[in-house]
């Protein structure tokens, strides 16, 4: 970042890597409304309730988008969480920078 390098302040990688996660739960959280809405509006609004189909005594519609796209994604959520998010050590120094103040 510009206003970084003029100031001579080093970046924190750390942000690099909080970002990313960042933007993948967020991409996640989007992906999720818009599954569980196509899926209510395609199916639930495609033809009148007269003529709906069910599972496990719910319409299909109210099955797939409620049911099944939620244990869908939390499987997703859990993958992310243990394999791909990392700790990050929230200590205000890295620890490179630690031995530069003599500590």
């Amino acid at each position: 970042m510009k206003i970084l390098d003029e100031f001579g302040i080093k970046e924190d990688p750390r942000f690099k890597k909080v970002f990313r996660e960042m933007l993948m739960t967020f991409g996640l959280c989007i992906t999720y409304t818009i599954v569980t809405l196509a899926v209510a509006w395609s199916i639930g609004m495609s033809r009148p309730p007269e003529e709906y189909s069910y599972i496990l005594g719910f319409p299909t519609w109210f099955f797939l988008a409620i049911i099944v796209s939620p244990l869908a994604f939390f499987g997703i959520v859990i993958y992310l969480v243990t394999r791909v998010f990392k700790e990050v050590d929230l200590d205000p120094w890295l620890p490179e920078s630690k031995e530069g103040r003599g500590e």
